[in-house]
């Protein structure tokens, strides 16, 4: 969905993009830690997220962390199922349209400054990895969020 508005020599346009009702299901050397004996997984910042003895915590959210892949702890279960739905304002672009009577001496006809951004902000419960990479592994390079600044002139 997008708006556009403009207001004297002032304009801006949004543009966002989303999704509900949609799962992701966390697997993979890109999400498990410790995978295959140590050699390969990812340790994310919610590893300190555990069960222990000094934090029985029900709901953390690695329930029974270990080392290595030789327990039953990254089986297939609901508890890897997380909500991937989002709600990303993907283009965003502000603009000024300069007053003609500034630059009309020199033939220009039009002129225009104006910001531009790409994934600018995103709305999810999903934190892990970018919610927009559609899979569970977290492998995949995010969206990068793009900045842009220019002048148009026509002549």
């Amino acid at each position: 969905m997008g708006v556009n508005a403009a207001y004297k020599n002032f304009s801006i346009g949004l543009f966002f993009q989303g999704i509900s009702n949609v799962d992701i299901y966390a697997y993979g050397e890109g999400f498990v830690p410790f995978q295959q004996g140590g050699t390969r997984g990812n340790l994310m910042d919610v590893i300190t997220d555990r069960w222990t003895p000094e934090n029985p915590n029900p709901h953390a959210f690695y329930p029974r962390l270990s080392f290595g892949d030789v327990n039953d702890n990254y089986k297939p279960s609901t508890w890897w199922v997380k909500n991937g739905r989002y709600l990303r304002l993907k283009n965003a672009e502000i603009s000024y349209t300069l007053p003609n009577s500034w630059l009309k001496r020199v033939g220009v006809q039009r002129s225009r400054i104006y910001l531009m951004g790409y994934n600018i902000l995103t709305f999810s419960p999903f934190k892990l990895w970018d919610v927009e990479l559609g899979e569970g592994r977290g492998t995949k390079y995010p969206q990068l969020t793009t900045y842009n600044v220019g002048a148009s002139f026509q002549f």
